[in-house]
Formats: structure tokens, sequence, C-alpha cells
């Protein structure tokens, strides 16, 4: 079964642009990598990546390359707090398509 993940960043202002060019290059390898459908969203200052796996494993997989990748642009983002540090993050089962 499918999975659908969205994640919110908070970019500082000065890096926004930043943040999302990385990003897209991220998803663009993701995409091949994992087969996955990637959608990135800017809106308020906030970037939003939405993803569809195609099962739990691909985001497993996913998981250990994007969390590399966060730590690359971590300098850039606001924390939301302590617990959640730099991303706002959920996931569950895609039940439409």
């Amino acid at each position: 079964m499918k999975v659908l993940s969205i994640v919110r960043f908070k970019p500082k202002p000065e890096h926004l642009e930043n943040v999302i060019e990385e990003w897209k290059i991220h998803n663009k390898k993701c995409r091949h990598l994992f087969n996955q459908q990637r959608f990135l969203s800017e809106v308020n200052g906030e970037v939003y990546l939405v993803k569809i796996s195609p099962s739990i494993e691909k985001i497993s997989e996913d998981q250990e390359v994007s969390l590399t990748h966060l730590e690359n642009i971590r300098p850039w983002l606001e924390e939301w707090s302590q617990e959640e540090r730099h991303t706002r993050s959920m996931s569950g089962m895609l039940i439409d398509q």
C-alpha cells in the first residue's frame, strides 16, 4: 500500500530560495531512487514537501537518505520547537488516489 508523507520546513528568510533549490535537486534524486512522486510548495515562507511512496519499505530507505540531506541544509532552517527541531512531518497510508 502507498504511503503519503508531508514535511514542513521553515527556512530562514534569507535562505528560502537556497532551501527550495536544494530540495528540488534532492527530489529529482529521490524520485529515481525510491520510485516516489514528490511535490514541493512554498506557502507564506514555509516549504512543504509532499511525497507518495510505493511502500513503507521505500519510506524507510528514503528517510535515511533525506535525513542525511537535511543535515546539509539545517543551518538554513528555523526550529519549530526543541521537540520537533527543524521539521514538522506526518505520514499515513494513502487511501484514495
